[in-house]
């Protein structure tokens, strides 16, 4: 992720592809991501204890499509409340 900040000096969010939380882990995302985990949105599927793990290692946004149980078990967290997403933000395209 350093490489591509320096080829690419515009602010952005890495967000990873639909449910790849739950194909490849957490730990995965933290490597792709390195420093910059802050900055991006893992995507952890229906899985909001995956989710909770994500926000907990300092990941920026996650997107969780749980059942509404687990959703509000998930979002009584007021510290991580307000980056949890339940649907995939829509993405700008690059400029070239």
């Amino acid at each position: 992720m350093t490489n591509l900040k320096t080829r690419h000096p515009l602010p952005f969010l890495a967000m990873s592809p639909m449910g790849a939380g739950n194909s490849f882990g957490v730990p995965w995302w933290l490597q792709v991501v390195e420093e910059e985990r802050s900055a991006s949105i893992l995507d952890c599927g229906a899985s909001a204890a995956l989710a909770r793990l994500a926000l907990l290692a300092g990941i920026g946004w996650v997107v969780c499509r749980a059942s509404p149980g687990q959703l509000k078990a998930l979002y009584s967290d007021e510290l991580h409340r307000e980056r949890i997403l339940t649907e995939v933000p829509q993405i700008t395209p690059w400029p070239r």
